[in-house]
């Protein structure tokens, strides 16, 4: 059906070394099961046309990026989602060709971690999680709008998008947070601010209803028979209601109970059980700020819903199952309202926090693109060109938050006595070869990066390529960073070699890996090879200024090299 796919285990891994590094796996038609590493995640080099699907216990499509390259006929490069379950380690890979039924691929992934269930577990992926859920914060502080600097799209009561100028980009993605700063106001601390009162009268009182329940009765407290009281009356032996009765003279009758197990009381606990594990969440991220006022709020409400909860539980309340649809209660009366609008809030924050699960290494990659124009702004000496408006969606689309141009900003900046202009190119959007030759793209989309920089000599014209790759190791292991550099710039001069063999001139390539690192170190570490330079950052929930600063120190000395 394909002639044949390949597994990257890194961006470059196309154009590495196969008898030492190991970053490109070939994929045959009718092959068996493979086993592979989970080291950074899993990028997909097939056909063009062919359509290729994650199977696990959801099937989603894989994300194509950037566009078509020749390499054995046209190529396109997708990048595969992450489990979410916890058999995360085995999925299969479903490849579609138009005419064709899909064939299957097995794959074994050593060494990736599962979602954690709740927080505190203290795992691998827990950790991995906190990194993801500071990454997620700081995006989403950059549309909180507490001075009205913003314009916001809506549909509806549904906020969309909003435009952030980039001055206000650069000032909060390198924010730090701390008992005078604390973080944004996430959608749990709202709660926490807001419905203590109304949780607590709730499940102090919940609203009950009388059920009908047949059961036996004693003949002096029947009071209703339905029809199929009546049948079972009937069949019973005996003439009068006293020899139907038996020995212990009772019937079957109709009574009524009190009960709370309605749909409105499971909504309102299901919604506590979220509350509690969004707001034990929250705390863990954010566990240094413990002694600020924000920090107190979510940590008393944390125990309110889980007390509140457990009460529940005992007095009978089930959990709700399947989806929900709301009932009268839960759409008209205006305290179980509330609740029924949290639970729907913090059911698509969960589902959000899935998709980032899924799509980390697209989360990373968007994250360093951020980072890198934030670290040209900061430049001693920088002028703004032309700069495209930044759209910030409410939500993600497969780990993607921003909306921007393929071309996103022109800086001009001074380096070593010369003025070099820069442009910053979105790699993974089809339409970047619209800037610079279109010959040399299908060259780059080749080799992966998520970024690239074009940097011009305003005297002489010399131009620079600098291609920035994102690597997040989701197994937990620190890279060695030399030998990271040194496969990408293997990859690069292999690149520069196939450029000229094909007649095309010599293009000035070079190579910068920033690789995700869990933990509160703040230290980065570098390592370097030829032309390209890898570093080791840090991520924690505080502050991400470590790497733009890290960036702004590299970034003059990689482009005037």
């Amino acid at each position: 059906m394909f002639a044949s796919a390949f597994a990257l285990t890194r961006p470059w891994g196309l154009h590495g070394d196969q008898d030492e590094d190991r970053t490109r796996i070939e994929i045959r038609s009718g092959q068996g099961p493979l086993v592979l590493p989970a080291g950074c995640g899993l990028s997909i080099v097939a056909q063009a046309g062919l359509g290729l699907r994650f199977n696990g216990k959801k099937i989603v499509s894989a994300q194509p990026e950037g566009g078509t390259f020749s390499w054995n006929g046209e190529k396109r490069y997708w990048t595969l989602p992450i489990g979410v379950e916890g058999d995360a380690t085995r999925f299969n890979l479903l490849i579609d060709a138009e005419g064709a039924s899909a064939e299957t691929v097995e794959i074994g992934l050593v060494g990736a971690p599962a979602r954690p269930e709740r927080p505190g577990e203290g795992t691998l992926g827990e950790r991995l999680f906190g990194l993801l859920l500071a990454l997620i914060e700081r995006i989403r502080s950059l549309i909180d709008d507490e001075v009205g600097e913003l314009e916001h799209q809506a549909v509806g009561r549904k906020l969309v998008a909003s435009a952030v100028p980039w001055p206000v980009v650069a000032r909060k993605w390198c924010e730090a947070y701390d008992i005078d700063h604390p973080p944004p106001l996430d959608v749990i601390v709202r709660h926490a601010e807001m419905l203590p009162r109304t949780i607590e009268a709730l499940a102090g009182h919940p609203r009950r209803i009388l059920s009908r329940v047949r059961e036996r009765l004693p003949v002096s407290r029947v009071q209703e028979l339905d029809p199929a009281c009546l049948a079972w009356y009937v069949r019973q032996p005996g003439s009068t209601t006293a020899e139907k009765a038996g020995a212990r003279q009772t019937i079957l009758a109709v009574s009524r109970q009190e009960s709370f197990d309605t749909l409105e009381n499971r909504v309102l606990r299901a919604y506590l059980a979220l509350a509690a594990h969004a707001a034990r969440s929250y705390a863990e991220l954010h566990r240094k700020l413990g002694t600020s006022e924000r920090m107190r709020i979510v940590s008393r409400y944390e125990r309110l819903s889980r007390r509140l909860e457990r009460d529940l539980a005992e007095a009978g309340i089930r959990p709700p199952s399947g989806p929900v649809v709301p009932n009268y209660v839960l759409s008209q009366d205006n305290r179980y309202r509330k609740v029924w609008d949290g639970y729907q809030e913090l059911l698509r924050r969960r589902q959000d926090e899935d998709d980032v699960w899924r799509w980390q290494i697209r989360l990373w990659a968007e994250c360093v693109r951020i980072s890198v124009l934030v670290a040209l702004r900061r430049l001693p000496g920088a002028q703004i060109i032309a700069e495209a408006p930044v759209q910030i969606r409410a939500d993600q689309h497969r780990g993607r938050w921003a909306d921007i141009a393929p071309h996103s900003a022109v800086v001009s900046l001074p380096v070593d006595a010369r003025r070099l202009v820069v442009t910053v190119i979105d790699a993974q959007d089809p339409q970047a070869d619209t800037f610079g030759p279109r010959g040399l793209w299908p060259y780059l989309w080749s080799i992966g990066p998520g970024c690239v920089l074009h940097a011009q000599d305003l005297a002489s014209g010399e131009e620079t390529w600098v291609l920035v790759w994102s690597l997040h190791p989701i197994d937990g292991r620190s890279l060695d960073l030399r030998r990271e550099a040194r496969s990408a710039d293997q990859a690069l001069t292999r690149l520069i070699r196939r450029i000229r063999d094909d007649g095309g001139p010599a293009y000035r390539l070079r190579g910068v890996i920033l690789a995700s690192a869990q933990g509160d170190s703040k230290d980065i570490r570098v390592g370097d090879y030829g032309d390209t330079l890898a570093y080791h950052c840090p991520v924690n929930a505080e502050s991400l200024s470590g790497i733009v600063d890290s960036l702004a120190d590299m970034l003059p000395v990689i482009l005037g090299a």
